[in-house]
């Protein structure tokens, strides 16, 4: 294999052998000045405050989540592979100087800046992937050779330049033109950034010179050139800049200082401040609202566990998916057996009682298993937390109940042969969803600017009273009076407040086959309190 690369080293073509790094058509037209006559870089483009912060806050949505190694299990899941080489690597320390999130903040800022984002492979104990080393974008050029695959000319800061094949190095890039790199965001967007920049440079200026600018200072008769030059000198020493802002303006020889407020066109070129803010956000694709919570002014309100599943799904998903199959591709050796993906689910802790509602829907409806919970809450396994529970009416196994509500259903068993007490069922039944349907109306309209609001109203209404009068009324057990109010309260949040208008039918039938369908009598519930 060493040999096989230098041969390769050797026999593939130097065409860009004499490239000067330093150049600035090697990299693009990022150093060009913009319209607004200010020079824009990915290092000035950072100084721009919204810039600053839409990487900042990709970097480190993106940085913090567990990025481990699973391993594909017979029976079509995934089991966290703790073993493999590379999931030390990639979840702890990447490299000796750096550990996984400071890495992997490096690495994604240049993908936000530049559009690609390089390290360099170093095999060593861990195997054929050791270390991932960064190398800086600018002094990393691509180049496809003739057989379809890469090659990277690197100009380190000292010694010579190298070449590294496609093997060597772990290429992440996103937006090409040509499928070997991808072209640098700062070409698209400078203008808008540039904009950006004078804006805040002007906004400095005008405070810093404020005082000086806001107003006339007239004198009743005619002063030498050399006698303005130095009343201007002093003025703007003893009341220039904000230092000055507030001092008393002591005048002689019949002078006057006429105040004058800042003109039109200055206070728009301020105001343009915030329409290039929620600009900049789009190019980054962060939502406005998010910059605005991290300056504190957002207007979310209780629904920003809403606006953050939809930041998971439109912005930051994208670059999950493009870093996990980069990873996936390069990385990866036994492709069919291993693989990397991030634990998404970090980034949607909600608040501890939603959550807990979340977990108890989840727990009782037998998709999680208690200890399942326990692991996503960072807790020790406990024993005998292990098996799925199953609702009391959905037993498996409980063959005679089952048919039993067959037979109710095409009155043919013992209980359907009664008309009178399926009638008691049915207008029960219809009882009880009625009163969830109105109540449900009512909290919609109330938090119908609140999405977070209403869910919080629903869990309360089920957690409450009802879930004791659903119990009373239909003479059914604690835990299937539970179980009702659980996948109620799901559906209502799931579907929204319009799924209540099929429960007239299919809920009322829902619940009195519940009834009907199972062994429920009031003497059985008083006996098992």
């Amino acid at each position: 294999m060493v040999l096989m690369g230098f041969v390769s080293r050797l026999l593939a073509p130097q065409g860009i052998q004499a490239v000067n790094p330093g150049d600035e058509r090697l990299w693009g037209g990022a150093y060009v000045n913009t319209h607004a006559g200010v020079s824009i870089t990915p290092e000035t483009a950072m100084a721009i405050s919204t810039v600053n912060a839409c990487v900042r806050i990709i970097s480190n949505a993106l940085a913090m989540l567990p990025l481990p190694v699973f391993r594909r299990t017979e029976s079509n899941g995934k089991e966290r592979a703790f073993q493999h080489p590379l999931d030390n690597l990639l979840h702890d320390a990447p490299n000796g100087l750096e550990n996984s999130m400071q890495f992997r903040q490096r690495m994604q800022k240049s993908l936000l800046l530049r559009h690609n984002a390089y390290s360099r492979i170093v095999p060593g104990p861990r195997g054929a992937v050791d270390q991932l080393i960064p190398l800086h974008p600018d002094r990393v050029w691509v180049e496809e050779l003739p057989g379809g695959r890469k090659r990277f000319h690197h100009w380190p800061l000292r010694g010579d330049r190298e070449i590294l094949l496609q093997d060597e190095v772990l290429h992440l890039y996103t937006m090409s033109d040509d499928g070997i790199r991808g072209f640098p965001m700062i070409d698209y967007a400078r203008e808008s950034f540039g904009l950006a920049a004078a804006a805040e440079a002007y906004g400095a200026r005008v405070y810093t010179q404020a005082p000086l600018h806001s107003g006339i200072l007239t004198h009743p008769g005619t002063l030498k050139a050399e006698t303005r030059q130095q009343l201007k000198e002093e003025i703007s020493e003893e009341y220039g800049g904000l230092a000055g802002a507030h001092k008393t303006m002591i005048l002689q020889e019949g002078m006057e200082w006429k105040q004058l407020s800042l003109s039109p066109e200055q206070l728009q070129l301020l105001q343009a401040r915030q329409y290039q803010t929620a600009e900049i956000a789009e190019w980054f694709g962060v939502p406005l609202e998010l910059l605005q919570a991290a300056r504190g002014t957002t207007t979310w309100g209780r629904g920003i566990e809403q606006l953050l599943i939809a930041f998971l799904t439109f912005t930051m998903d994208p670059w999950f998916v493009l870093w996990e199959q980069t990873i996936n591709s390069e990385l990866i050796l036994n492709k069919e057996r291993f693989f990397v993906e991030f634990v998404r689910e970090a980034l949607l802790r909600s608040t501890p009682a939603a959550r807990g509602q979340f977990y108890r829907t989840m727990v009782m409806m037998g998709v999680m298993t208690r200890n399942e919970v326990r692991v996503k809450e960072n807790l020790n396994i406990l024993p005998g937390l292990d098996e799925p529970l199953t609702p009391l009416n959905m037993r498996e196994g409980d063959d005679e109940r089952q048919e039993r509500g067959r037979q109710t259903q095409t009155a043919s068993g013992p209980i359907a042969a009664d008309p009178h007490h399926r009638a008691l069922v049915l207008d029960a039944a219809s009882r009880v969803v009625r009163k969830e349907a109105m109540t449900l109306r009512k909290l919609a309209q109330k938090h119908a600017e609140d999405l977070e609001a209403f869910h919080l109203a629903v869990d309360g209404f089920y957690e409450g009273e009802h879930r004791a009068w659903v119990r009373e009324t239909m003479r059914i057990s604690g835990p299937d009076a539970i179980y009702w109010c659980q996948i109620r309260a799901t559906e209502i949040k799931v579907d929204g407040i319009q799924a209540v208008e099929s429960w007239e039918v299919l809920r009322v039938m829902d619940l009195a086959d519940s009834v009907l369908g199972g062994e429920h009598d009031a003497t059985a519930d008083a006996r098992s309190g």
